[in-house]
């Protein structure tokens, strides 16, 4: 049985921090299962409601925008090409959301159990990734709705989705030590995530995007890139661009580092702060 000491003086370099953190893995699947079922229970509509959002979002953007012509959906039925943008965004959104919050929402037990403190903003990936799993099975049924086919283009997006979630795992674990710190973060949160939704390409096309703004809009919001490689891959059944993928996964690994680093440090006054 191995014991890992958490102190102020203990700084181990980052693959050994992230190696203890992985041996602690059945906490972390634990941790999951019973956020998972807390979740839903004593709902009416109990996993429907991973469905509902990105849904019902899709139905009032199909009125409102896919009917009126504002927006182009590039030959794709607007009903799908939104639901493929609100269905990564709402995985995303969720996770930002509830991450932020996951330090100061077990204060118990992170000023009383000594434990990887990384492991409270992953529980929401994993969790919502579920949801976005459930909901993934509505994309299907509307592509088959639609008559729209795919190709196997479409198991690209598996990296793309890993990409996604270590571009996610590095933003949560910065919001995680910023709120425990400033709890102004919280409420800071929901308002950029609205702002950054109509800053990405979720319910348009980058060729709404206004062609002089272009060049900037792809390398400043990292989201758009990956929704618009995911529509590709799935909808337009084309290869992404290799340089876009590895310049994806090179970018998110940068995020992952950095945010991981500052988590650390902020890490070692949690349990004073909290």
């Amino acid at each position: 049985m191995s014991i890992a000491v958490y102190s102020p003086e203990y700084h181990p370099r980052i693959w050994s921090q992230l190696r203890d953190a992985f041996t602690r893995r059945e906490l972390l699947f634990a941790l999951v299962q019973r956020d998972l079922k807390v979740r839903y229970k004593q709902t009416v509509l109990g996993v429907l409601w991973a469905v509902l959002p990105p849904l019902l979002l899709m139905v009032v953007f199909n009125v409102f925008l896919g009917r009126s012509g504002r927006v182009t959906s590039q030959g794709l039925p607007y009903p799908v090409f939104a639901y493929s943008g609100l269905l990564l965004w709402n995985y995303f959104s969720t996770v930002m959301s509830q991450a932020t919050t996951s330090i100061v929402s077990h204060q118990s037990v992170v000023s009383k159990v000594a434990f990887p403190r990384e492991i409270l903003p992953w529980v929401p990936i994993l969790g919502s990734g579920v949801d976005f799993l459930v909901a993934s099975t509505i994309f299907a049924g509307l592509l088959a709705y639609y008559g729209v086919s795919v190709s196997w283009t479409a198991l690209l997006a598996v990296p793309l989705l890993v990409i996604f979630v270590i571009f996610m795992g590095g933003l949560a674990l910065l919001f995680a030590a910023f709120n425990t710190y400033f709890r102004d973060v919280r409420y800071f949160v929901p308002l950029m995530l609205q702002v950054w939704m109509f800053a990405s390409p979720v319910v348009y096309s980058t060729r709404d995007v206004p062609e002089w703004l272009q060049p900037y809009y792809v390398v400043i919001n990292p989201v758009a890139i990956i929704i618009d490689t995911y529509r590709q891959a799935v909808l337009w059944r084309t290869v992404p661009d290799p340089k876009v993928m590895v310049g994806l996964l090179v970018g998110a690994m940068a995020v992952f580092v950095f945010c991981y680093r500052v988590f650390k440090r902020a890490e070692r006054r949690f349990a004073d702060v909290i």
